[in-house]
């Protein structure tokens, strides 16, 4: 697998602007008030903006936190795919996006990233976060 390292809010963000580049079905989860604390409500609506622009959805399993019931009613989001919530107390480490054959894996509290490229891991990740929407 092809697999990137980016580090700092710069690279965090070059991550983003990659994976929501796309035309097609992103799946997402993670914890939205790590993300909230880090970025601002006009770099959310940047990346939907280019989501939008390239025709891409996006399927989020969120954590059940005020954050989360803002983002998913904020205008920028909407028409753009589903979200469900994870049980309480589902606490996530990281954020995770996949999209075609990329993984992105990110850490605010380490403030780094991971892009991975390859057709095998991303279907694996993908396989389990269809798993779990089925099962919420």
């Amino acid at each position: 697998p092809n697999i990137r390292f980016f580090e700092g809010k710069d690279g965090i963000n070059a991550i983003y602007e990659e994976m929501f580049t796309t035309h097609q079905k992103m799946l997402a989860i993670g914890s939205l008030g790590d993300l909230f604390k880090i970025y601002s409500q006009a770099e959310f609506e940047h990346w939907f903006k280019i989501l939008r622009d390239n025709g891409g959805k996006i399927n989020d399993l969120l954590d059940d936190t005020e954050e989360a019931k803002k983002y998913v009613k904020a205008e920028f989001r909407k028409g753009l795919g589903t979200y469900k919530y994870l049980p309480a107390g589902f606490k996530l480490g990281t954020d995770m996006l996949i999209v075609g054959n990329k993984v992105s894996l990110v850490s605010f509290s380490a403030m780094v990233g991971l892009l991975i490229e390859n057709a095998e891991i991303a279907q694996t990740q993908r396989q389990t976060f269809e798993f779990m929407w089925k099962h919420l």
